[in-house]
């Protein structure tokens, strides 16, 4: 779709955008119009890799690098067992969830986990792994990675959004 037929297509109330052209800049662009237009979740595929910290820098944090997804795969193939093993852990009564930090969560885990019965377990800041420790202050589009109980996913969820 052109990005001049974005606007003319009066995309009201739409919940998710997703802009999955073979041109990372346009898909880029795309996304931003979007968001102008009322559109708060758009997915942007990314085919360069370099583009991923300017994504990140323009708040969009929902992406696809299809070079990571295929490197992905295969790391997880290769540690397969180690996978297996997790899930063996976890048992039914456990759940994992993927959260996008917001302007209310800034600040130490212990504020989340307090509040929601969540535990913070590591989180992702500009695309790179970091483990928490007491020092750690959660920053605005950092990914968090929350473990909770079965008994807690309810009140979870609702945090979750």
């Amino acid at each position: 779709m052109e990005l001049v037929h974005l606007k003319e297509v009066n995309p009201g109330p739409t919940d998710l955008f997703l802009a999955l052209s073979d041109s990372s800049q346009n898909n880029m662009v795309a996304s931003l119009v979007a968001r102008s237009l009322g559109i708060e979740r758009t997915f942007v595929r990314v085919d360069d890799p370099d583009f991923v910290e300017v994504c990140h820098e323009l708040g969009l944090t929902e992406k696809m690098v299809p070079s990571h997804i295929t490197s992905q795969y295969l790391y997880d193939e290769i540690l397969s067992e180690s996978l297996l093993a997790l899930f063996d852990f976890l048992k039914n009564n456990v759940s994992l969830y993927r959260k996008v930090v917001t302007e209310e969560d800034v600040g130490s885990p212990s504020r989340i986990e307090e509040s929601s019965k969540i535990k913070v377990i590591y989180y992702f800041r500009n695309g790179e792994f970091h483990q928490l420790d007491a020092q750690t202050e959660l920053q605005e589009n950092d990914e968090i990675i929350l473990l909770t109980g079965l008994e807690d996913n309810h009140r979870g969820l609702n945090w979750l959004g």
